[in-house]
């Protein structure tokens, strides 16, 4: 019957070996993660309509990546992967020409299990066209009620968004 000092070394031989065993996949993920860098920018389109008739302050938006995101030749965020905007605050479209307007806060766009934190790129308002001397020359007229354009994104437009903070992420697969 062996001992208690045998059993004792041969469990702690193994847990030693199982320790190799998992340190080495853990040091090779480690290794393998990719920096998305602040601003760089990302290609995409939006899924959801978010126009300022349309949504409220606090509504979150969806899009879709264009196509994927590569880091050294290995793709940190595949063509496809979705994301939200969220909605600080809107202006609605007014009398006399008044355009509407979003303006839209921090998203972000997933990878796995990671979220990388983005906004749009330039402004983060959206503003619709005004038609003010529209609105002039009908309220000379007598019409009153000329709307200025809503603003905001329509689903399906093409926009960028860049990244808000460096991020590492693991290789998309």
């Amino acid at each position: 019957m062996p001992s208690l000092k045998k059993i004792s070394c041969l469990i702690l031989v193994g847990l030693l070996c199982l320790g190799q065993g998992l340190s080495l996949p853990l040091a090779a993920m480690a290794q393998t993660l990719l920096t998305l860098r602040e601003g760089r920018l990302l290609a995409v389109e939006m899924v959801d309509d978010a126009q300022s008739g349309s949504v409220e302050a606090g509504d979150e938006v969806k899009f879709t990546l264009l196509e994927d995101v590569e880091v050294h030749g290995q793709i940190a965020l595949p063509k496809g992967s979705t994301g939200i905007l969220k909605v600080v605050a809107i202006k609605k479209n007014g009398i006399f020409g008044k355009p509407g307007l979003v303006e839209f806060g921090e998203g972000y766009v997933k990878s796995g299990m990671n979220e990388v934190p983005i906004a749009l790129e330039g402004s983060e308002t959206r503003k619709g066209k005004g038609k003010l001397g529209k609105g002039l020359l009908f309220l000379i007229v007598g019409v009153l009620f000329v709307k200025g354009e809503e603003g905001g994104l329509e689903a399906g437009q093409q926009v960028n968004v860049q990244i808000t903070s460096t991020q590492q992420v693991p290789p998309a697969g």
